[in-house]
């Protein structure tokens, strides 16, 4: 999560957000960003998850496309409406978030 919030604030991440509003237009455009950049992150994130539940700390239910990405979704979400998250945010959103979610 921090490295996602760190990369909003890179050159590459301050295009992103323009880049959601022509996903309409553009779709090709789009299915490229997401190539590039969201699948591999959420396969790196369902890869972990999956590790955890193989150790038995989460259950393998609770490795789903909604909880891989649910964390990153906030971080983007808190990005956009509230500018650059801290430290503190993304503890905030493991703590309160993610691992409630993989613990049910």
């Amino acid at each position: 999560m921090s490295d996602l919030a760190d990369g909003l604030t890179t050159p590459v991440g301050r295009v992103l957000a323009p880049l959601l509003l022509e996903r309409e237009r553009r779709p090709e455009m789009w299915q490229r960003i997401v190539a590039l950049l969201i699948e591999p992150r959420q396969r790196l994130v369902t890869e972990a998850f999956g590790r955890a539940a193989a150790r038995g700390e989460i259950p393998s239910s609770a490795v789903s496309p909604s909880r891989v990405s649910a964390g990153a979704a906030l971080v983007l979400a808190r990005h956009l409406t509230t500018g650059p998250l801290s430290r503190d945010d993304i503890v905030e959103v493991v703590d309160d978030v993610v691992l409630p979610a993989l613990s049910r």
